[in-house]
C-alpha cells in the first residue's frame, strides 16, 4: 500500500526540504492540474517521522561546519 502512495511521500519530502509545508504542497498540485490530495497532512506526518531525525542530525552538522568556517576565517 505504500507503495501507492509513494509519489506523494516523494512530493512531501521534496516540499518539506524546501520548506514548505501542506497549503503548499496543494498550491502545487492545484498549479500543475494534478489531483489533491485530502490526506496531504496525513503524507506529511509520515514524511516527518521517517525523516525527523535524519533533518536534525543535518542540521546539527550545517550548523558545526558553518561554525568551523566561521572560526577558521
Amino acid at each position: 500500500k505504500t507503495a501507492k502512495y509513494s509519489i506523494n511521500h516523494q512530493l512531501c519530502a521534496a516540499m518539506q526540504q524546501m520548506g514548505c509545508g501542506p497549503s503548499d504542497v496543494k498550491m502545487l498540485t492545484g498549479f500543475m492540474d494534478l489531483p489533491s490530495s485530502a490526506r496531504i497532512d496525513k503524507h506529511m506526518a509520515v514524511v516527518e517521522k521517517a525523516l525527523g531525525s535524519v533533518q536534525e542530525e543535518m542540521r546539527e552538522a550545517s550548523q558545526k561546519d558553518a561554525l568551523e568556517a566561521e572560526v577558521a576565517h
